[in-house]
């Protein structure tokens, strides 16, 4: 945090945050089974999955890692992942 700036209340923390990002089919699959089998939307669905990796990776209020999280995979020279 920058000086003079305040942290955030735990209300905001908790409000919806839109997100642009790209999947690989294999997740989108998934994500899409998991929307049938609950019948939820898809931002639920996604709400869901989430908080179920981040219950394994996180503990507590900690936010300390307990699972070792894989190195982010570098693009290739001049290409994309």
């Amino acid at each position: 945090m920058e000086d003079g700036e305040e942290a955030p209340e735990d209300d905001d923390l908790d409000r919806g945050k839109q997100l642009r990002i790209k999947l690989p089919l294999s997740y989108h699959l998934k994500l899409h089974k998991l929307k049938l089998l609950t019948g939820k939307n898809m931002a639920e669905a996604i709400q869901e999955a989430l908080d179920g990796y981040f219950e394994t990776v996180f503990t507590g209020t900690s936010e300390e890692p307990v699972a070792k999280v894989p190195p982010r995979k570098e693009p290739p020279p001049g290409g994309r992942l």
